[in-house]
């Protein structure tokens, strides 16, 4: 009975956000997945880069959040074409979706190593919710108790300025809404108002081969208009990283990360929560494996902004 009351609680709190989150679900703690924040960043590297992502939240919850995210990205030959592409799987409650994406980026070359880059995502999206599984208790609430499906898609567009140890970026992840119909089974897509995402960082050297790389993350959203994500990393050379977050007004949290070889790497972030509700879960989890696939000829490009 307890489990039962949570998954509709959770359910009730998410569901709104879940049907229009097509373009937009995870929220990151690790660098390796900005092209899906801001398709700008796609190619960012000389290298082809790829990731793996898992992430829990409010662990101790059932149905709470689960997500997985696979995204490969990379430059087209010597042209200023940038090309990436990813599959995002997350299920909340009695609902699941999965989504496939794609990325097409321009880049401007400037002075002194310095681009300018222009992105386009778009995302197509298949939705599912057992609502059969739920227990209602207010009249009228019974119209949720349906298992439903439904297609959706969305698009966003980013720019990003980028330097040796600077990057600056804006996007506009989803610039449509899918609200789900229960009382047609349909899904309507329309034009609403934007959320955006900024996303900062700079690279500074501190010596013996430690670099301190603060970064910031803001954003609006439907739930509030404005948060941010602070990042405080530490990094000794290409071996190993680790640092504290703060997500302003709901956690603090600590990433970890570890360069397995010079083409793999694997980093862990975990958060306790600073809201009210902390002590009714164990807080959220996400594990991000990070690969690259060198060009022929040119090595493994080092790039001290993302790992």
């Amino acid at each position: 009975m307890k489990k039962m009351i949570q998954k509709n609680i959770l359910t009730a709190l998410f569901a709104l956000l879940a049907m229009a989150s097509i373009g937009q679900g995870i929220r990151h703690y690790n660098f390796s997945t900005l092209p899906y924040l801001n398709a700008a960043y796609t190619g960012r590297n000389e290298d082809v880069e790829g990731v793996l992502l898992y992430q829990q939240q409010h662990v101790k919850i059932d149905g709470a959040p689960r997500q997985i995210l696979g995204f490969v990205d990379g430059r087209v030959g010597a042209s200023p074409i940038n090309l990436g592409g990813g599959v995002h799987y997350q299920s909340i409650g009695v609902q699941k979706q999965i989504e496939g994406i794609f990325n097409v980026g321009y880049t401007v070359k400037l002075k002194k190593q310095r681009r300018l880059s222009f992105g386009l995502q778009g995302v197509i999206g298949y939705r599912q919710e057992k609502g059969s599984e739920l227990s209602t208790t207010l009249p009228g609430d019974d119209i949720y108790k349906q298992n439903t499906s439904s297609w959706g898609g969305n698009a966003g567009i980013g720019i990003a300025y980028q330097s040796k140890n600077f990057h600056l970026g804006f996007s506009v992840p989803q610039l449509l809404n899918n609200d789900f119909l229960y009382q047609t089974g349909k899904n309507k897509v329309r034009l609403g108002s934007f959320n955006f995402n900024i996303t900062s960082a700079y690279n500074l050297s501190i010596g013996r081969g430690f670099e301190f790389i603060p970064s910031v993350m803001l954003r609006s959203d439907k739930i509030q208009r404005f948060n941010a994500d602070i990042n405080l990393l530490f990094k000794y050379k290409e071996y190993v990283w680790f640092g504290p977050y703060y997500r302003a007004n709901a956690a603090f949290g600590m990433m970890l990360g570890l360069g397995i070889t010079k083409y793999l790497r694997l980093s862990y972030a975990g958060e306790v929560q600073q809201t009210a509700a902390r002590n009714s879960y164990f807080g959220s989890h996400e594990v991000v494996l990070g690969f690259r696939i060198p060009k022929k000829g040119s090595g493994i490009s080092r790039s001290p902004r993302y790992f």
